[in-house]
């Protein structure tokens, strides 16, 4: 019961530094302080490693402004170099013929092209609306999940001269995307699974969607089945068999939150943040069974599997490798310490939070990755939780 409302408080302060929400306590001396210690725990937090791609034999590790490259061979990561962008965060690292397309948050698109040490230098970029969230790629044709702005379409026919071809509004914000026979699936927070059709990639349009329990944040196509990474509901599983009627055949919920996902063989490996890497079989998406899972002092955002090894990036730690050759016993294999990680524990909140309503005082409070401020999927969730903290005596105060 303790750690279900430490996680609730963690969920309302995550959206008051999210979405620009100061906490207003009665004494305005103590609303700044506690203001500032929130969003100091959120910059230093941007350092760490939330998202990671691996191509042949390299990976490329996000942490914040920079890309790190790093050998994988037998399981064991070692950094081999870094390049860091200008005025934006590392979100998706796609990779097609030796050329990174990055998707770089409030920066838009980046376009680098790899050397021997797999990276390389800038050569294009493009200012996308929106955050730029994820990116997929299909022949010539960039496809940009840009959060609150919906899906742009770019044309990297010349890398070096990134040119914006279509775009459509989603509904809702999108996280992640993938492309599948014309069509673009898509983690919309919220609004849960939505498809686009992109046979004409200059007049993209949505066909279907598929609400979620959760919150959409990560997305795996696999044949005629979705696997959605669905947050604190762990994980969905939904039929595309008809793409204009997806219909959800299955859930697991997981002890943590579900940032991504990566199914191979018909297990699925779902980074659940601080409940690590969580093993399911998923082979009837009806009954979906644990049957096992890679836990410890972890912060699993993202995943990846290659050759018997998940590759993890770990908030805590860095890129962390897992040994899954036997998917009933993960073990660890190697650890490349990379960003560094600031805990927040302890802060003194029993002027503003009463005791006797929560139970405890003075809880370990941990924050979970920035979600942009142009989040529209957030509402119905942060008006529940923001009832919560005007019950305990704060008020709230939006930003214009």
């Amino acid at each position: 019961m303790l750690k279900d409302k430490i996680h609730l408080i963690n969920f309302i302060f995550m959206m008051a530094v999210v979405l620009n929400i100061i906490i207003v306590c009665p004494n305005p001396s103590q609303s700044q302080n506690l203001n500032n210690q929130i969003l100091q725990s959120n910059s230093e937090l941007y350092q760490t490693v939330e998202n990671l791609t691996v191509f042949e034999n390299i990976a490329y590790a996000g942490l914040g402004e920079k890309i790190t490259s790093l050998s994988i061979n037998n399981g064991n990561p070692i950094e081999l170099n870094s390049v860091s962008i200008t005025g934006g965060k590392i979100e998706k690292i796609t990779i097609k013929d030796n050329t990174a397309f990055i998707a770089a948050g409030g920066a838009g698109l980046y376009v680098m092209e790899m050397s021997y040490s797999g990276l390389g230098q800038i050569v294009g970029k493009l200012t996308t609306p929106g955050y730029a969230e994820s990116i997929a790629l299909d022949n010539h044709f960039a496809y940009v999940a840009a959060g609150g702005a919906g899906i742009c379409v770019i044309d990297v026919k010349n890398s070096t001269k990134p040119i914006e071809a279509g775009f459509v509004n989603v509904n809702g914000y999108a996280f992640d995307i993938q492309i599948k026979d014309n069509n673009a699936y898509v983690a919309c927070g919220g609004s849960g699974l939505i498809v686009v059709d992109v046979s004409k990639p200059t007049a993209p349009k949505v066909i279907g969607n598929c609400n979620t329990p959760g919150y959409a944040f990560g997305i795996e196509v696999i044949g005629n089945l979705v696997y959605i990474a669905d947050g604190w509901k762990g994980i969905s599983v939904i039929d595309i068999t008809n793409p204009n009627n997806p219909r959800q055949t299955g859930e697991y919920k997981t002890p943590g939150w579900s940032f991504n996902i990566a199914v191979e063989n018909q297990i699925a490996y779902v980074a659940d943040a601080f409940a690590g890497v969580r093993v399911l079989d998923v082979s009837n998406p009806q009954d979906i069974k644990e049957i096992s899972a890679y836990e410890g002092n972890v912060d699993i955002h993202d995943v990846s599997v290659v050759a018997g090894i998940v590759y993890a990036a770990d908030r805590k730690s860095g890129l962390r490798a897992i040994d899954i050759s036997d998917p009933q016993n993960p073990k660890y294999s190697g650890l490349c310490q990379l960003g560094t990680y600031t805990e927040v524990s302890s802060l003194d909140y029993e002027e503003m939070l009463d005791e006797n309503i929560f139970g405890y005082k003075n809880p370990e409070i941990k924050t979970y990755p920035n979600i942009p401020e142009e989040s529209l999927g957030l509402q119905k969730a942060l008006t529940v939780e923001l009832n919560l903290v005007a019950q305990v005596g704060g008020t709230v105060k939006v930003l214009p």
